[in-house]
């Protein structure tokens, strides 16, 4: 095994310092050759009412910040401060920067923050702080409303335009004549539903097969006209009509299984809120158009 070198000990300060027991120098301990490390020996057991004079402010090797050496008084002195200059800090800590950010920054924040407050009281008409004094007189209750600022009087409204609804037939197109008769889509539906209730065919599996059967019915008819009015062809159409059922109710991740009826519920309040046309299932249709031939 590898012998480790034994301390060294180096002072690097002559002058008194921070530390009872250490006599305040600042000292490196290091075993030759690699990275030194920065020990201060601080007596934690000082009492609070002794007093310290920071001396100077020095870089501590190996360090990224800076140290300043305290030197403390005898326990029971008292320091005796005849003018202002004695009790003012030292000169070097006064023109740190960090320091001078400090100082900077506690004797300017008021003064910025009142300035703010000005600049958003004339931006806002004048009616946050006469909301504020109406509410601390009891006069009236505030109003707080900068962005939009009440009509004055004398001043004629602007009036807004009207959104026109857009009307459901452009949202939920309809055909007259359908592709597939009421009863024949239904039976077919009705068939491609059952290969997936092989194993589930009880009576109390019933009403969740009718569920999806009539909600199927109606996503179909709906997709199927806006495909037409969009301009597919209805021969097409017919041709990809077992696609595109496996596209609006298959699972698209789990194979054999069919979408539940909540999620069909889900596409039909899209249809109604956003129209056929933003819908998943016919975007999903859509997609899947652009590799027919």
């Amino acid at each position: 095994m590898r012998q480790r070198r034994a301390l060294r000990q180096f002072t690097l300060s002559t002058g008194k310092s921070a530390g009872r027991n250490s006599s305040g120098r600042i000292t490196v301990f290091h075993r030759g050759g690699g990275s030194k490390r920065l020990q201060r020996r601080i007596d934690l057991k000082r009492k609070t009412e002794s007093i310290g004079v920071v001396e100077r402010i020095e870089r501590a090797p190996n360090r990224s910040s800076r140290i300043a050496p305290v030197r403390w008084f005898p326990r029971g002195g008292v320091r005796q401060c005849n003018t202002i200059e004695e009790f003012a800090p030292p000169r070097k800590i006064l023109e740190s920067k960090s320091t001078t950010t400090y100082i900077f920054g506690r004797k300017y924040f008021k003064v910025f923050a009142l300035l703010l407050v000005l600049l958003f009281h004339w931006y806002s008409g004048g009616e946050i702080l006469e909301g504020f004094v109406a509410a601390c007189d009891g006069r009236r209750e505030p109003s707080f409303d900068p962005i939009y600022p009440p009509q004055r009087d004398g001043q004629p409204a602007i009036p807004q335009p009207e959104v026109q609804p857009v009307p459901r037939a452009i949202l939920v197109p309809e055909l007259e004549h359908p592709l597939l008769s009421d009863r024949q889509r239904r039976a077919e539906l009705q068939t491609r539903l059952a290969f997936f209730f092989q194993e589930r065919n009880e009576a109390r599996h019933l009403p969740i097969y009718l569920g999806i059967l009539d909600k199927q019915f109606l996503v179909e008819k709906r997709v199927e006209a806006a495909l037409v009015q969009d301009g597919f062809s209805p021969q097409m159409l017919s041709r990809r009509k077992w696609e595109i059922r496996s596209i609006l109710f298959s699972h698209p991740t789990r194979v054999g299984t069919a979408i539940a009826e909540n999620t069909l519920n889900r596409y039909l309040a899209q249809m109604e809120r956003e129209g056929t046309r933003q819908s998943l299932p016919y975007l999903r249709v859509i997609r899947a158009s652009r590799f027919w031939v």
